[in-house]
């Protein structure tokens, strides 16, 4: 083979090099429309528009992943260190960086603040929602003290819960598992005339 067949040969392999990346993509992946998120600026806008780096979490992703706690679902999110500190009490933390009362992040259900100043930190075990409550969860990745105050130094985690018209009526379940592994979730959602309400309620150990 000649020189020249040879030099033809490797510009039509570089070629095909480069253009294999392309044909992968389409034009919806270009003009898909993005998440619509609120927390970011309290604004409603896109995810690619908002002014921090935020991570949504669909209800659907929730389902997907099979997590039974919480906190688990912080695994999806870039950055974030999930564990159990003693071996049972869930943690959860930006970049790392926490201690045994991490007070640099705030968790708001529904735009309230769940912060226990008390204990100077946010229990995960004693925020009153099972999985199947939450419809999104909005991540701030990074500072968002102008929005949801001081204790948003390393992020936000807005939580947004189901309403109460998507969950009428009664639901009682039962875990158990290995390691004594034992947890009990009770929901009720009711109408009147007024409107929707509903109260859940869950223990584990």
């Amino acid at each position: 083979m000649s020189r020249h067949s040879l030099a033809v040969l490797a510009c039509m392999q570089v070629a095909m090099v480069w253009a294999a990346p392309a044909d992968l993509l389409s034009e919806e992946d270009y003009f898909s429309a993005q998440p619509v998120v609120l927390s970011a600026s309290r604004l409603s806008q896109p995810v690619n528009r908002a002014p921090a780096a935020v991570t949504v979490i669909s209800r659907e992703m929730i389902e997907a992943t099979g997590f039974r706690h919480l906190v688990d679902v912080l695994r999806l999110v870039p950055g974030f260190v999930v564990g159990w500190s003693g071996g049972n009490m869930p943690a959860a933390t930006h970049l790392g960086l926490s201690d045994a009362f991490p007070h640099w992040m705030q968790i708001m259900v529904d735009g309230r603040s769940v912060y226990n100043p008390a204990f100077g930190q946010t229990t995960w075990r004693a925020i009153p929602l099972m999985l199947d409550d939450i419809d999104r969860i909005e991540v701030v990745r990074g500072p968002n003290a102008a929005n949801d105050g001081i204790n948003s130094l390393l992020g936000t985690i807005h939580i947004f819960t189901r309403p109460a018209s998507a969950t009428l009526g009664g639901m009682g379940e039962i875990t158990a598992g290995s390691e004594r592994f034992r947890e009990i979730n009770l929901r009720y959602g009711g109408e009147t005339a007024s409107g929707s309400c509903g109260s859940a309620c869950s223990a584990a150990r």
